[in-house]
């Protein structure tokens, strides 16, 4: 487990990761990629942050499908799919 205190110093030092997007439709066909820089924080909370979005990255818009979400420079790393249609 990660202790707070490293957390906290990724936190002082503004560390950055790239997530990853990509966007399929409802049927599950690839549609568009993004990507954007954040802040180093939980991955839970990436993906709170990627599913309150008003525009998505790589988008002019919210995306109404699934989204496969990876942060290849995160400890915690592993993939995960929101379904922003429900």
């Amino acid at each position: 487990m990660i202790s707070d205190s490293i957390i906290e110093m990724y936190k002082k030092c503004d560390y950055k990761i790239k997530v990853n997007l990509i966007y399929f439709n409802i049927n599950g066909k690839y549609k568009y990629e993004g990507e954007y820089m954040e802040d180093y924080i939980p991955l839970f909370e990436i993906w709170e942050k990627i599913e309150k979005m008003e525009i998505h990255p790589g988008l002019s818009c919210r995306w109404n499908g699934l989204i496969y979400i990876e942060v290849p420079d995160h400890m915690h790393n592993h993939p995960h799919i929101l379904n922003m249609s429900i």
